[in-house]
């Protein structure tokens, strides 16, 4: 008796990829909400500048810029996987709303 074995690529069914596609864009929408609230505290650091904060608020705004180039990198690396199971007919969709968010950061 022989065993054959098959070579033949893994893939994901229909499916795993919805699922996949549905939690990417699930954590997407938590980087994107956290970022949201990064930003209005960028706001609040800048409304409140006076003579006597600006070193402290100084430092709050780098470390405040360094959290925003962080979720920009993850949003980008969520952004390009959520594009790589998204079918064809939704890519402008995706990459329009990717970018918008992006921009405003």
């Amino acid at each position: 008796m022989e065993l054959e074995l098959s070579c033949r690529p893994w893939t994901h069914t229909d499916s795993e990829m919805g699922e996949g596609l549905t939690k990417k864009k699930r954590i997407r929408a938590g980087h994107r909400a956290s970022a949201t609230r990064t930003l209005a505290k960028v706001t609040e650091a800048l409304a409140g500048t006076m003579p006597e904060t600006v070193d402290h608020n100084m430092a709050k705004l780098s470390q405040l810029k360094l959290s925003l180039q962080e979720k920009l990198e993850t949003l980008k690396l969520l952004d390009s996987e959520i594009v790589e199971l998204t079918q064809e007919d939704n890519f402008t969709d995706e990459i329009e709303q990717a970018d918008g968010y992006k921009s405003g950061i």
